[in-house]
């Protein structure tokens, strides 16, 4: 059903089915007393999406003479109703229930059963003794929504000439769950982020023309594992929502949102006619856009911030390693520091006052879509409530850096010399950094001059939300890091000039951290007297 727990009822999925067994006479009376038909099904009917798309729920028993049989029944056919939106309740034998947990709790879909409410659909653990009218009102209150539309087409769209991307029977399960009343979706795949999430911009084209037509406004489509997409769903509708303005950020459609068994999807309002801070950015365009971002976008959160005492590397969790080949780059580069001494570098800061609030957890600029002088921002996946504020700012910077500099006219092709020039064009941005925090204005000629006028108005906001100097120094360099350590997806393409970029951004991020270290240490060195 939909993960709000809408209202809406499919006339076509009022069915209960017991699996190979004959249902009692109590729990068929309480379902059929509102509105529910009731019966017997077979192995073999589980396996017909016909069959499944007329189901509110099923019912597994445990045989006392074969009480292994129902981790059998749960491994063929849980996966597949949940699915189909469809609840599960399982009944132990006499005095088993500890005995069902524990098996249930042995198989893959052991994070979706509970005896307690988890969002559905789930499976149901219920006690034998457990009232069937209760069990049959959760199901009533709960309804599943439209069941999957099979008839449904999909289109994607082919990415530079190459054959369309496939979806796994799962997502088209939830597509079709989605978009059930739709005769058509043609969808096209957006890049960008590493996350392994399938991101696409979905048409519709409705069964019906209803007073407005058949093709209603475009949606951005979010297919991930169940948690992630469980966790982004309440991060929109408790963060997202209260606090964020209505025209800076999507809005998800409720009745489109579906959780499966190990995947969930949700929908919301896409941003027409926007394109990335980065693109915006590297054609000189970035200035309102940023102002607009720190000024009124994620102004609901930051003004919630206060200071606490802390280590400002708490956040975020630093990085456990860097691929081998990328750590090859960065000392052709000139890195001399491997990560774990960075590591020692920053535990061994000190304490000190931070300022602590919600953040957005990973504002890169792929993020930012930028529609006029608006700065919309999208994907709360990494949102919290607890986070260090300043990191919103050093995230954005570095990932300008990495991101912003990528080079189309190389496409995947690169050279050391080639970043090694990309080094020295942004170099004075990274020397002298608590000194020197706002760069200098560069020369017209350099070509990174879009990006010393994006940092010097990133860092302006950024020194606001410092308690102490050289806070937004190591934020800055511990994005940096987590840039450089980040796996690309496993179904992307190698790209020898992003792997380049990761290991650039680690050698300024060790040159930020021996920088701000030197400092630190000469302003805490006592005066020589001399006579």
């Amino acid at each position: 059903m939909a993960i709000n727990e809408g209202t809406f009822v499919d006339p076509a999925r009022l069915s209960v089915a017991w699996l190979n067994a004959e249902p009692p006479v109590d729990a068929k009376r309480a379902f059929e007393a509102r509105g529910f038909s009731v019966e017997k099904c077979t192995d073999e009917s589980l396996q017909k999406p016909e069959y499944l798309a007329g189901l509110a729920a099923v019912v597994l028993t445990q045989n006392e003479a074969k009480l292994r049989a129902i981790e059998d029944d749960i491994q063929t056919h849980a996966a597949q109703v949940l699915n189909y939106g469809c609840q599960i309740v399982a009944v132990p034998a006499p005095n088993r229930l500890k005995g069902l947990r524990h098996s249930i709790g042995k198989t893959a879909l052991a994070s979706v059963a509970s005896s307690k409410v988890l969002p559905l659909p789930y499976i149901q653990i219920c006690d034998e003794s457990f009232p069937w009218e209760i069990i049959a009102n959760s199901i009533h209150k709960h309804p599943q929504g439209r069941a999957p539309n099979r008839q449904l087409k999909i289109d994607i769209e082919p990415e530079n000439g190459k054959k369309p991307a496939t979806l796994s029977p799962t997502r088209e399960i939830l597509l079709q769950r989605a978009f059930g009343d739709c005769e058509k979706v043609h969808l096209k795949r957006l890049s960008g982020g590493l996350s392994g999430a399938a991101v696409f911009i979905a048409y519709p084209t409705l069964k019906t023309a209803y007073i407005h037509g058949r093709q209603p406004l475009p949606y951005f489509v979010k297919i991930d594992d169940r948690g992630k997409v469980l966790k982004e769903y309440k991060n929109y509708r408790e963060r997202v929502d209260p606090h964020i303005p209505f025209h800076l950020g999507p809005h998800l459609i409720d009745d489109r949102c579906f959780l499966g068994a190990s995947e969930g999807m949700i929908v919301g309002d896409y941003v027409e006619e926007s394109e990335s801070l980065v693109d915006c950015a590297k054609a000189g365009r970035a200035g309102p856009a940023i102002a607009c971002l720190f000024n009124r976008t994620l102004h609901g959160w930051h003004r919630d911030a206060r200071e606490k005492d802390g280590v400002p590397t708490k956040y975020p969790t630093f990085p456990d390693d860097i691929p081998a080949g990328r750590r090859i780059r960065a000392k052709a580069l000139g890195s001399k520091t491997i990560l774990k001494d960075l590591r020692d570098a920053f535990e061994g800061g000190e304490s000190e006052q931070i300022m602590v609030g919600p953040i957005h957890g990973d504002l890169n600029a792929n993020n930012v879509r930028v529609r006029g002088i608006d700065a919309i921002v999208i994907d709360f996946f990494a949102q919290r409530d607890d986070g260090d504020v300043v990191y919103d700012a050093a995230n954005l910077e570095a990932s300008l850096l990495v991101d912003g500099f990528a080079n189309n006219r190389l496409g995947h092709r690169a050279s050391l010399n080639d970043i090694k020039a990309c080094l020295k064009l942004v170099g004075p941005i990274y020397e002298n950094f608590l000194s020197n925090l706002v760069p200098p204005h560069p020369s017209p000629e350099n070509p990174a001059c879009w990006f010393y006028e994006c940092v010097r108005q990133i860092r302006r906001y950024a020194r606001q939300m410092e308690c102490q100097s050289g806070q937004y120094a190591i934020a800055l360099s511990r994005a940096l890091l987590k840039k450089s350590c980040k796996d690309a997806p496993l179904d992307a393409p190698f790209c020898e000039h992003e792997e380049y970029r990761r290991a650039a951004a680690y050698v300024i991020a060790e040159r930020i951290i021996k920088n701000t270290s030197t400092t630190k240490a000469s302003k805490a060195k006592p005066m020589s007297v001399t006579a």
